[in-house]
């Protein structure tokens, strides 16, 4: 048969199945290979394993499938083919064996690049061995399958002109999985152009693979064991294909890996978290929607929070009366992805989002954290009225007599200063400012700027502010530029009256800290004494709560004489942890990882010198295996985090 015109048509994945149904069909010879063409996860390999496996129950057909993935040399080719004819030969002993008698033949293939009649270039291709060859004309029912070319570590004319040699001058038929995208974007140029000349020679017919319908992918919950969660996808998966279809990714590879996560999370839920489907099917399309934005590089870890809070945006989201608001121009980041998943509830009601970014970005969930999300989550609680402030928070949705009957709870909470927390004092803040803009208080906003300065200062000098709780929502400012609490956005929280309590807060808490960090120091040294891994997570923090001191050098407050003689009465398995504690410490702490200033973290560092050079003195008195032992610890923690001049105290 002549070689047919290549048509690179975007074609069904029937009519592309159909084709190969009569390419494979016995007794026919090609001097062709068919290459299918199509985006990384768009479902190819997906695609010709199931072609592969229909076709060979139905004919008795043999497909010898190799995935080009890393391979650097024709050899481990020639390996993985033979490893598929004859498992057992395969074996180390028998490769021992078939290397003592093995023969290589040269096959050298050229062609001409500019069409002027004369041979540009010439392709030196190893054929495999000869016995290799053999076998493969032994059974004319042999079908080759090469996968992931673009992903492959040879020059791409080569593994073609290999490829050739099977189908060009041995009748064998080739099918090639290519992300041809892949290969123009990461080829060098030269590479590249050879890669297309020779693929004129080699292939017949290229088929774009298309999205897979709702039906191929809903196989993909065959794969999850836990019965419970694969019901759950079985129910929903309607929904879970509106999500893939919405993502205009079509990645199957990164499907998978969201059913794999959400299964995850399934084998750690209770029996009282089953109970409540709304909230489960919330977390399922949730992990489905993020991991496919975390898969593409869209999102990082720490901006999974931030997607789970509740914006007035939320709201508004689907009301064309603002066209503004509905502008792709003026929507962040955020919001256009939840623009996106129309069909997706973000929300930290169910679980918050830094549990959720763990999960995605790390693979695995801490059980006790995830349970404590859950059960302290709405779905999970006691039935509780929900505070006045949430109940306001909706007034977009509110009518006027219903916001005015919360506005009443939240303007009494106001007059008498009763608060549960900073962020809840942040609701209200915000709250009573917009309250004033709808026309409904009787205080103009400076009134109510000032009662709030007012209130915080009493806040503080009751304790129920700290600078901790500062620190955290500055941190939040400044990474998101918003102010949230339990899931919500403050509402008003960018505007200049806001900020101005909130600037009027971080003054103060200023003062508070400078007035309290030498007895925090003090409290530090004493639980290095009493419970060196509560010294740890207070220094370092853990997955559940963040390090008490990240931006402020809480160590250079301790008095290193103080700090080494308590180190010295530790027992060895104390000092060891402590010793973790500021190698941990120190990687982590520094300008550019944290929000620290240079003038602080300069004054760390010089007193970690400090201690450095104590240690040296006292380990010259130690005896031998206590001094090995502090020889190691300073070499592994301490000395990386000295600079060869330490800097000079702030």
């Amino acid at each position: 048969m002549q070689k047919q015109d290549i048509n690179l048509a975007k074609t069904s994945n029937e009519k592309t199945k159909s084709f190969l149904n009569y390419y494979c069909s016995t007794g026919r010879n090609f001097d062709y290979a068919v290459l299918i063409n199509g985006k990384w996860g768009s479902g190819k390999t997906h695609f010709i394993k199931g072609f592969m496996n229909d076709f060979s129950i139905e004919n008795g057909t043999s497909f010898i499938y190799v995935s080009l993935y890393g391979i650097s040399s024709l050899r481990q080719i020639d390996e993985k083919i033979f490893k598929s004819l004859h498992p057992l030969l395969s074996s180390k002993a028998a490769k021992l064996a078939k290397s003592i008698a093995k023969g290589l033949i040269k096959a050298t293939t050229r062609y001409d690049l500019n069409g002027d009649g004369k041979d540009d270039i010439s392709i030196s291709s190893q054929i495999p061995e000869i016995e290799l060859i053999d076998h493969l004309e032994a059974n004319s029912d042999n079908i080759l399958v090469f996968d992931d070319i673009e992903r492959c570590a040879m020059p791409f004319n080569e593994i073609l002109g290999y490829i050739n040699y099977f189908v060009e001058h041995r009748s064998i038929r080739a099918i090639l999985l290519a992300n041809e995208k892949e290969i123009d974007k990461h080829g060098e140029e030269d590479d590249s152009k050879r890669y297309k000349s020779v693929k004129e020679k080699l292939v017949g017919h290229i088929f774009e693979i298309t999205p897979p319908d709702e039906m191929d992918l809903i196989i993909l919950a065959d794969s999850i064991k836990n019965k419970r969660a694969k019901s759950i996808v079985l129910k929903n998966f309607s929904e879970i294909y509106k999500i893939y279809v919405a993502s205009e990714l079509y990645n199957i590879r990164s499907l998978k890996k969201a059913l794999r996560i959400f299964e995850n999370l399934s084998d750690e839920l209770q029996e009282i978290h089953w109970n409540n489907e709304e909230a489960i099917i919330i977390l399922l399309k949730m992990i489905i929607a993020l991991s496919f934005e975390a898969n593409s590089g869209i999102l990082v870890k720490n901006e999974i929070p931030q997607i789970l809070i509740k914006s007035a945006y939320d709201f508004r989201i689907n009301r064309k009366r603002d066209h503004e608001l509905n502008s792709e121009n003026t929507l962040s980041k955020y919001d256009k992805i939840k623009r996106k998943y129309e069909m997706v509830v973000f929300s930290s009601e169910v679980i918050k989002g830094e549990t959720l970014a763990s999960l995605l970005f790390d693979g695995w969930i801490d059980a006790p954290i995830l349970i404590n999300d859950l059960n302290q989550s709405r779905f999970y609680k006691p039935d509780t009225p929900p505070p006045a402030w949430r109940l306001a928070w909706k007034l977009w949705d509110l009518d006027d007599d219903t916001f005015s009957k919360f506005y009443k709870d939240i303007y009494d909470q106001f007059t008498n200063n009763e608060y549960n927390s900073i962020g809840e004092f942040l609701q209200i803040c915000g709250l009573m400012l917009i309250s004033a803009d709808i026309g409904i208080s009787l205080l103009s906003k400076e009134e109510i700027v000032n009662r709030l300065i007012e209130n915080s200062n009493i806040l503080f000098n009751s304790k129920k502010f700290s600078i901790f709780d500062v620190e955290a929502y500055n941190n939040s400012g400044g990474l998101f530029d918003s102010f949230t609490h339990e899931g919500y956005e403050v509402h008003n929280s960018k505007s200049p009256e806001f900020r101005r309590i909130w600037a009027h807060i971080e003054s103060v808490s200023k003062d508070e800290y400078v007035k309290s960090i030498p007895d925090l120091a003090s409290d530090l040294l004493i639980e290095m004494k009493e419970d060196s891994i509560g010294f740890f997570n207070s220094l370092c923090g853990n997955r559940e709560n963040p390090s008490k001191f990240p931006n402020i050098p809480i160590l250079s407050y301790i008095p290193t004489s103080k700090f080494i003689s308590t180190l010295l009465s530790l027992e060895p398995e104390s000092q060891r942890k402590i010793f973790l504690s500021l190698k941990e410490r120190f990687d982590s702490f520094s300008p550019r990882q944290t929000n620290l200033d240079k003038p602080s973290w300069e004054r760390e560092i010089s007193w970690l010198s400090e201690i450095n050079e104590k240690l040296s003195e006292e380990m010259n008195s130690m005896k031998p295996l206590s001094r090995y032992r502090f020889e190691s610890y300073v070499r592994t923690s301490i000395l990386p985090n000295i600079p060869i001049t330490p800097p000079s105290p702030a």
